[in-house]
């Protein structure tokens, strides 16, 4: 529970002219009867909750963007180092030539068909044979792989496609919840009507003990206050949703140092049995007493239990010797 604590304050002076002699006082007439408080009427049913609205549909996914075009390929890694040259093999032997006189020349490359021209003969003679080739020399070893190249830099990626439009969104559904706000609950808070005595719409356990004032000074807005006196007690009960908070919120004045007072609001079943939901209490001399001075007092309620049916909202005073409390602007809400 949380109450905050505030005062107001309004001053205003007007000039008086000479005060004119006092008159005799008339006669006191006798009171007549106070007149028999009514019944309350019974709590009207509460009526069906609406059903729920049909949640709206999904929008479409969006189209899916085109695909960016692929990054350009790297460079090559290098060469590896090529490995050595094998050695050479041994040249072959010369093959075996026929004899010939001096000044024969020949012509041609081992193991590939050679001429001979014999110049000291006339006529010249020319004989073919093949020059035998020596053997070939082996092969030298594989030299060693390189190193692989560095890996080219990846290309740069393409642009992202546009995002398909949002599909429509559904209509809102129907709110099922008993513990919205309805506003002002309470009747006749502001006090400025009165049935006899006591304020419209509230109940007293003695009207003797409550009365209505218009004093400049003791109206905390409007035009009128309830002044409670002695062991005065005001009460009024509201219809309810159960499992909801409520809200009590009032403005206070003392008449006098010594008062005190009791604020309540108390859950009822359909049996009225009660349950305390909220308990604001000022002692005797905390309250403040200086004339066009209010203290604000607001409380939040506990939640009210399933069974709940109506809150009844309840201001206990306690003072005595003729001191009083004015109270104005009682407000209750579902919090």
């Amino acid at each position: 529970m949380n109450i905050y604590s505030c005062q107001e304050r309004c001053c205003c002076c007007c000039p008086r002219g000479a005060t004119g002699p006092t008159g005799a006082t008339g006669v006191t007439g006798a009171t007549g009867p106070t007149g028999v408080t009514g019944v309350t009427g019974p709590t009207g049913l509460t009526g069906p909750t609406g059903a729920t609205g049909v949640t709206g549909a999904t929008g479409p996914t969006g189209v899916t963007g085109v695909t960016g075009p692929t990054g350009p390929t790297g460079p090559t890694g290098a060469t590896g180092v090529t490995g050595a040259t094998g050695p050479t093999g041994p040249t072959g032997e010369d093959g075996i030539a026929d004899t010939v006189s001096v000044g024969t020349t020949t012509t041609g490359e081992p193991g590939t068909n050679a001429s001979v021209t014999d110049t000291t003969g006339s006529p010249n003679h020319v004989l073919e044979f093949v020059i035998p080739r020596g053997a070939d020399g082996n092969d030298g070893d594989i030299g060693p792989t390189g190193p692989t190249g560095a890996t080219g830099a990846t290309g740069v990626t393409g642009p992202t496609g546009p995002t398909g439009a949002t599909g429509a969104t559904g209509a809102t559904g129907t709110c099922n919840c008993s513990c919205r706000s309805k506003g002002e609950m309470a009747v006749n808070g502001s006090m400025e009507a009165f049935t006899g005595s006591v304020p419209t719409g509230w109940t007293a356990n003695d009207s003797k003990l409550v009365s209505m004032v218009d004093q400049q000074g003791r109206v905390h807005s409007g035009n009128k206050a309830v002044n409670l006196s002695n062991e005065a007690i005001l009460s009024q009960e509201i219809a309810v949703e159960a499992g909801c908070f409520h809200r009590l919120s009032f403005f206070a004045h003392g008449e006098g140092s010594q008062v005190g007072f009791i604020a309540k609001v108390i859950y009822l079943n359909a049996q009225n049995q009660p349950t305390q939901g909220l308990l604001i209490q000022v002692r005797q001399q905390d309250l403040v007493t200086s004339n066009r001075s209010f203290t604000f007092y607001e409380g939040i309620t506990a939640a009210a239990p399933a069974d709940t049916v109506k809150a009844k909202i309840e201001f206990t005073i306690t003072a005595s010797g003729g001191q009083s409390m004015d109270l104005d602007d009682v407000s209750f809400s579902v919090s």
